[in-house]
């Protein structure tokens, strides 16, 4: 306690001689008068790193995004946001869920570029997503080592050498940031959040409020300094492990890329990586200097490295896609395959011509039989996310049988809602299966999490499946939503609609049906 005590002092003195001065008008947010981080909000605000949330509050309880946070960081370290706009050609981003005229955009280019941030995969940044405290204190130490920077430790600042005691909650902080965290508290840029008992606990996984960032931010301008002789060693070279590749659905579906950064002692030898439509091949797994690309639709696009500085080297990427495999060897009867994308809008008729080649009375009951419909079946294969038992989104593939003539759509769905900004988990999906009483049986209709999305009566009893609660449970699938709006786009209907009453949150259906 007595050194936490003398450092805080001494941490008091040096703010009070490296911020500055706020001017003589009081700050213009209603929401802070009384805040215990007052005086850091001050002095944010005077050194131009913080702005307030609106005009007349600061908010500081808010949790800060990744995008706040990175921009504070690029005005912290002093960089020309004009230098570092987007720019990457033909109007590609190098982040797809960065727009080019936010303000965050020149920061998330500057710090991925220089290897201070990193995007969480498949060409996102998500910049509206809140920063963990863990992540917060990876980010400023990378900053630190790209750009040459050290945190003068407690012997510098002239407090005591006494031992540190841990934080009681040291075994929740991840792996990868326990190095950060334990250098900066090495020198007091996080102290810790009180206990009852006296003790400090780190809450690393707990969103950081924006109070917390402008108490983190004054403190490192009191403690980061140059490193002695620390002089920087620009790259002038970066080569590929290759130079063209070709990904194959159900085949070859990704390929590793490695890059090189000459010369070999350049100070900073990460490298961003991209692809020029994530919608072809899109970028996975990253790290500072190997990527993994994944197959993600037909088509042709290239994955390119960026040094921090601008050098660069690119992989041209085929992305291939087979035709669909017939599950049975039956003869196929004579009817047109229609691989175009249906769209809403289509009249019953023409439904009807592409997908069985004349108009039919009721698209449940063309097929008599199991062995009747199975020809007329293809298995494709289809990206989605899931999640973990932490709530940890990841990717994973479905195989589902539909009908050949719809399968090129499916297909596009499904990919659609991949790259939705939202994740939407997916564990259970179901398509062609013979019942006689849906289009299910035509291998026209997809249900998704069945267990989430019931089937219901009139009366709202489940008939099958476990509840319904997009607002607690996130494989439920709102009304309205995404998933909905990119499912209508291509002609498709869920089973709410019905006239019956009846209602099935987990279906889709070609014919509405």
């Amino acid at each position: 306690m007595k050194r936490i005590l003398s450092l805080m002092l001494v941490l008091t003195i040096l703010l009070a001689f490296s911020v500055p001065a706020f001017a003589d008008d009081p700050l213009p947010y209603t929401d802070v008068a009384d805040h215990w981080a007052l005086r850091y909000i001050e002095q944010v605000t005077a050194a131009g790193l913080m702005n307030g949330d609106t005009a007349t509050t600061f908010s500081p309880d808010a949790s800060i995004t990744r995008g706040m946070f990175v921009t504070v960081l690029g005005r912290f370290a002093g960089i020309n946001k004009d230098a570092w706009k987007m720019n990457y050609g033909d109007g590609v981003r190098l982040f797809v869920d960065v727009e080019l005229n936010r303000y965050y955009s020149p920061y998330i280019n500057w710090a991925a570029r220089n290897g201070i941030a990193q995007g969480i995969g498949y060409g996102k940044f998500e910049p509206d997503a809140m920063i963990t405290r863990e992540q917060m204190m990876v980010m400023l130490k990378r900053y630190a080592d790209v750009t040459g920077k050290t945190f003068q430790d407690v012997s510098v600042l002239g407090v005591e050498d006494e031992q540190t005691p841990s934080f009681t909650d040291t075994d929740e902080i991840a792996s990868w940031a326990r190095d950060a965290v334990n250098e900066l508290r090495s020198c007091g840029i996080i102290q810790g959040i009180s206990n009852e008992d006296g003790t400090l606990r780190f809450a690393p996984k707990s969103n950081s409020t924006r109070a917390q960032a402008a108490t983190v931010f004054c403190r490192m301008l009191g403690t980061v300094t140059p490193k002695p002789g620390w002089k920087e060693k620009y790259a002038t070279l970066v080569n590929l492990s290759q130079t063209a590749a070709t990904l194959k659905k159900g085949e070859k579906e990704s390929v590793t890329l490695k890059a090189q950064v000459f010369p070999a002692d350049a100070t900073n030898k990460a490298v961003t990586w991209f692809s020029t439509n994530p919608g072809v091949a899109a970028v996975g797994k990253t790290s500072a200097t190997e990527c993994t690309v994944n197959w993600i639709g037909a088509g042709k696009c290239t994955i390119w490295a960026y040094s921090a500085n601008g050098c660069k080297a690119s992989c041209d990427i085929v992305c291939e896609k087979p035709a669909p495999t017939l599950l049975a060897t039956a003869a196929v009867p004579s009817v047109p395959q229609d691989l175009s994308l249906a769209y809403k809008g289509e009249s019953y008729d023409h439904k009807c011509e592409r997908i069985f080649g004349r108009t039919v009375s009721d698209p449940r009951t063309v097929y008599t039989s199991d062995a009747a419909a199975r020809p007329n079946m293809v298995t494709i294969t289809v990206p989605a996310w899931d999640m973990d038992s932490n709530g940890q989104k990841y990717t994973r593939q479905f195989t589902l049988t539909v009908h050949r003539n719809i399968a090129a759509t499916v297909d596009q769905i499904f990919r659609e809602i991949y790259a939705c900004p939202a994740k939407y988990p997916i564990h259970s999906l179901g398509g062609y299966r013979y019942d006689d009483k849906s289009e299910h049986t035509s291998g026209l209709a997809i249900d998704i999490n069945p267990n989430e999305n019931y089937y219901c009566s009139p009366s709202g009893q489940a008939l099958v499946g476990k509840f319904f609660s997009p607002s607690t449970s996130e494989y439920s699938i709102p009304v309205g939503g995404e998933i909905d709006q990119i499912f209508s786009k291509y002609g498709f209907t869920r089973g709410i609609y019905w006239r019956s009453g009846y209602k099935d949150y987990m279906h889709y259906s070609f014919f509405g049906t």
